[in-house]
């Protein structure tokens, strides 16, 4: 362990945004790839609780940051370095935030579409016909797939909340 507890929070930041892009590639490999919404559902769950950990470091080196900001120089930190390593955090918080929303939005937003297309489909309209909440089908068979559908959807929609 380093005596300085910035070292140790960085390389904690650095693993844990390794495993996030990990399991965000996981997760894309998963959706497109299987019907298995157990696999699915776990690869999200644990995306969120590696989220939580990442967030974790991310305050502690956050902490770290703030503490050699007010007394650098009593630890021999030159303003350059603290600097630097402010820059890192803002650097590393600002691109977790956009790729967190770029790589879990997009994937939700493009299952919603292809959920929503395929009640279109079943309820007969078209895309571009107002949405509505219930859907009547023709017979049990779509009924039975519509009620699967919306139940996708809202694991979907839950998982990224």
């Amino acid at each position: 362990m380093s005596t300085d507890p910035y070292v140790d929070a960085k390389g904690e930041v650095e693993a844990s945004i390794r495993n996030v892009n990990t399991l965000l590639n996981s997760y894309a490999r998963i959706r497109s790839t299987s019907t298995d919404s157990a696999s699915l559902t776990e690869t999200i769950e644990e995306l969120q609780t590696t989220l939580g950990l990442l967030e974790t470091d991310l305050d502690d080196l956050e902490e770290s940051v703030r503490a050699v900001e007010e007394n650098g120089d009593r630890w021999g930190i030159s303003d350059f370095e603290v600097r630097q390593r402010r820059g890192f955090v803002n650097r590393v918080t600002a691109e977790v935030q956009v790729s967190l929303l770029l790589n879990t939005l997009r994937p939700a937003n493009h299952h919603y579409q292809t959920l929503q297309k395929k009640v279109h489909q079943i309820s007969g309209t078209t895309s571009g016909a107002s949405y509505r909440d219930y859907v009547e089908p023709a017979s049990d068979g779509q009924f039975e797939e519509a009620e699967q559908w919306e139940r996708e959807e809202q694991q979907v929609c839950t998982a990224f909340e």
